[in-house]
């Protein structure tokens, strides 16, 4: 299991593939502690078309299209979360062990985050 987002670009179609299983490193790995702080909401901008076994995802800002499989619609669907929760819900849906999901959810998040489709916001 990983949450794979693939991007597409007009007008080239380029195709760019983020799994998250070859991108993981220390640096982006959650850690429960520090996440519990940080609530990651959906940017409401989003245009969410729903496939069936995916969701296609749009931001109106750049016209980049992202494309969610199945865990990562599991993400998508649970926001707005903290990461740990995110991960919960992964060790839920897919039976995988704590760890991976973290993994699993930091890459998926910093993905998303870094293409404007998901806000963050402090906890209190």
């Amino acid at each position: 299991m990983s949450a794979v987002v693939s991007t597409t670009e007009e007008p080239s179609m380029q195709s760019v593939s983020h799994n998250v299983d070859n991108t993981i490193s220390a640096d982006t790995v959650l850690d429960a502690n520090t996440e519990a702080a940080r609530l990651y909401i959906a940017n409401n901008e989003v245009v969410v078309t729903d496939l069936g076994d995916e969701l296609v995802l749009m931001a109106p800002a750049s016209g980049k299209m992202f494309s969610l499989n199945s865990s990562g619609r599991t993400l998508w669907q649970r926001l707005p979360a903290t990461g740990s929760e995110l991960a919960d819900a992964l060790c839920e849906a897919f039976e995988v062990s704590r760890d991976d999901a973290l993994e699993d959810s930091s890459v998926w998040l910093e993905a998303l985050v870094e293409a404007g489709l998901v806000q963050v916001q402090p906890l209190n």
